[in-house]
């Protein structure tokens, strides 16, 4: 591809399964949260990142992942409902990972910050980040000039998000 023959470069790519075509956007999602599983389950942990270029493809991705992660018992079923999220209402439960979409003094996160549910009501929801504190979130004050809480899943994430991240593995 640097020598400027990207149809040869593909096809290297392509023959060595580093890439692979699908039919449709949907047969293309599915395969990723696929690969996404069968990575995390070799034990490869949540070092395993879905990335997407459109915030709807994201979308798809943390909800194919969180079915996934419900099939296999690692998600509890109910939970309660995130009202007024960044793409609507947004199911939550403990166990769920998310990531903070708005920096907050108060809560001391950045726009960024991720970390995995511990408790979640109808009004708050508790989130033990990464860094290892848990911070409790009202619902009532943490919101974004639009009025939405800002907090989303956090299986896949756009590759502007993404940036500066370590991961082990990144499916595209």
């Amino acid at each position: 591809i640097r020598a400027g023959d990207g149809a040869k470069g593909f096809d290297s790519l392509e023959s060595h399964g580093c890439i692979k075509s699908h039919q449709s956007r949907e047969q293309a999602l599915e395969s990723m949260a696929d690969r996404w599983w069968q990575l995390r389950s070799e034990g490869s942990g949540s070092d395993v990142g879905m990335l997407a270029f459109r915030r709807r493809d994201v979308k798809a991705l943390n909800a194919l992942a969180r079915d996934r992660l419900r099939q296999e018992g690692v998600l509890p079923s109910g939970g309660e409902i995130l009202k007024d999220g960044l793409e609507g209402d947004v199911p939550m439960v403990a166990g769920d990972e998310v990531m903070f979409r708005q920096p907050s003094r108060l809560l001391d996160v950045l726009n960024g910050t991720t970390g995995r549910v511990v408790a979640v009501t109808k009004e708050r929801i508790d989130v033990r980040t990464d860094g290892g504190f848990v911070v409790a979130v009202d619902f009532e004050h943490y919101r974004d000039e639009k009025g939405r809480v800002p907090i989303q899943h956090a299986y896949a994430a756009t590759g502007h998000k993404s940036q500066g991240e370590t991961i082990d593995a990144a499916l595209v």
